[in-house]
Formats: structure tokens, sequence, C-alpha cells
């Protein structure tokens, strides 16, 4: 008998909230531009042993999932062992329609570790999708700059599919780059134990990329415009990723039932835009005209995120959640 234990079950619900959601959440504090480190600066990571991102592991916020079948080793998860750790879902509606996100056939969760069993392969600097920059919002003179990920799959395993989990760095909007430290050991800590991972870039308010008019409207009235306006590229770009593992989930031996994202600060506001939004948030209010690179992020492949890791999102950001 298999049962699957996991957190933050995410609910769907319409890009319109979402963006209002977002565009109020970005005013807050949180998004200071500096994003927190979890840890020092000065640990270093050794995936076989380290307990340096095990404040992730252990926290609330964080995805567990298993299959007790698989269950015979006694370092493999249950519920038992997570007890501590981690919060069991509410039961899934299986009434909801299915163009919302809700699964209403789950498919058995994967194995994952609590201790480090794999050797790591890392690969750097994959191009997930394009996008445009410009010298000023509107311009349109449309600079192309590839959008990249760095990745790290677990070796030695079954077979089996794995989970995923993407990752995103914080920093206002501003700043910030994907080999941020405590996002890597994050990904490393997870990939080590079952998980393929990745951590992406995307584009910041200094991109200044096409966004939609109405997005662009709100945002003016804003103490942050220009702020708020990078929210949209983040989430867009996000959204791509999503999209570009999920159609390259064969090749990563990736399950796409399973792919969790989340981030830190500006990271977890955007894990938390790309993960609760329709399928058609942040692709379908820009034409191929207005933004040619829409062709490079997977339009046509269906992904949805299965959980959701918000680190230091601000106090508020759980409300999305529970809407």
């Amino acid at each position: 008998m298999s049962e699957l234990v996991q957190v933050a079950k995410t609910p769907r619900w319409g890009g319109r909230l979402i963006r209002v959601a977002l565009l109020v959440l970005g005013l807050m504090s949180a998004c200071s531009g500096q994003s927190p480190e979890p840890y020092s600066a000065a640990t270093s990571v050794d995936v076989g042993e380290s307990d340096v991102a095990a404040d992730a592991a252990s926290s609330q916020d964080t995805l567990v999932s298993k299959d007790s079948t698989s269950a015979a080793s006694a370092d493999s998860l249950t519920s038992e062992d997570t007890a501590a750790r981690v919060d069991t879902a509410p039961a899934i509606d299986t009434s909801a329609p299915a163009d919302v996100g809700v699964d209403v056939a789950p498919t058995p969760a994967p194995t994952v570790f609590k201790t480090a069993k794999f050797k790591l392969k890392e690969t750097l600097a994959v191009t997930y999708a394009k996008g445009l920059t410009d010298a000023n919002w509107g311009a349109k003179t449309g600079t192309t700059t590839e959008l990249q990920l760095d990745m790290w799959e677990p070796q030695g395993t079954d077979g089996s599919l794995r989970p995923a989990l993407i990752m995103i760095h914080g920093g206002g909007f501003k700043s910030g780059t994907r080999k941020n430290g405590a996002i890597v050991n994050i990904c490393k800590f997870f990939a080590a134990r079952g998980w393929v991972s990745a951590s992406i870039s995307y584009r910041l308010l200094g991109s200044k990329g096409p966004i939609p008019a109405g997005w662009n409207t709100v945002a003016a009235g804003s103490k942050s415009p220009d702020q708020v306006r990078a929210m949209y590229l983040a989430a867009r770009d996000a959204r791509a990723a999503l999209r570009w593992l999920t159609a390259n989930a064969a090749k990563y031996n990736v399950d796409p039932n399973h792919i969790a994202m989340g981030g830190g600060s500006a990271g977890a506001y955007t894990a938390i835009a790309a993960g609760v939004s329709f399928a058609g948030d942040y692709l379908d209010e820009l034409s191929d005209t207005q933004d040619p690179t829409l062709k490079t992020t997977n339009p046509n492949t269906s992904a949805s995120v299965s959980a959701i890791l918000d680190f230091w999102g601000g106090a508020s950001i759980p409300n999305i959640l529970e809407a």
C-alpha cells in the first residue's frame, strides 16, 4: 500500500488575482533588494554528509514525497521519519475540474532519501529559453538574451523517474544570480537525496523586457514601478523554465507530476507566481510579434508545480496559498 507524504499542495486560481496579490506584495519590505542568506558564507558543503541545508529539509516549507512501497531501506523517507518535520497536506479535492491544476489521479510519489545517497552530475549554463531586453521599458528595440540554469542530477539511481526542484534566487528583482550560495547548496542537498535540481537565472529590473500594457499601467501607480514591472519578467521566465524541464523530462529522468519550485525573497514571490498560475498566465498576454522569444519557451507544453518552497518571501505570502 503506497502512501504520499507531502506539504503545501498548492491550489490553483486565476492569473488576475495572482497579479493583484503580487503587485501588493511587491511593495513589502521583504523584497528590499538584499536576499538573506540562511547559511554562513564560510560553510562548505559536502553533499555526502553536510547538514548545510538541513533547516530547509526539516522546515514545514519543504516538500517531502515518498512511495512507502520502496521503504525497505532504513534510510528512505517514511511518514514516521518525517512526522516531526512536515505537515501532511489536506486531502485533494478530486471533484475539482482538471483545468485548474488539481491532480485528479496523482501518480505514486518517487522514492527519495533523508541522507545523501548519490554522487552528483553537475551541468552548468543550460539555456532553457530566450528573453528580450531593452534600454527602456516599452522601447521595443529587442536585444535577445539567453536564459540559463545550472543542474544537478543524482547518479547511480535505479532508473526510476525522479522528482525535481527548481530554485529561484532573490535580490528584490534588482540583483542576484543563479550562483547564489544558499540556493546552490539547497539544490545540491536535494540532488544528493534523489531529486533532479536546478537553479535558474531570470531577467531582472535592468532588463526592461516587454510587459503587458495592463501590467505596466498598474505598475506605474505603485511606489516601486520598475520593481513591479520586473515581477512580470521573473514569473514569465520561471514559467518558461518549468515548461522546459517538463518538455525535457525524459532526457533528465524527471517525473513531470512531481516538480517543486522554490526560492528566497524575490525568488519566493516568483515561485508562488509561477506555481499557482494558469497555463496561459505570463505567456498569452503578449503576442509573438510583441515578444518573438516566446516561441523559445515551449509554449505548447503543459506544466504544473506540485509544491512551493517559500523562503523569506514575506509574512503575508502564505495567505496566497490559503486563498
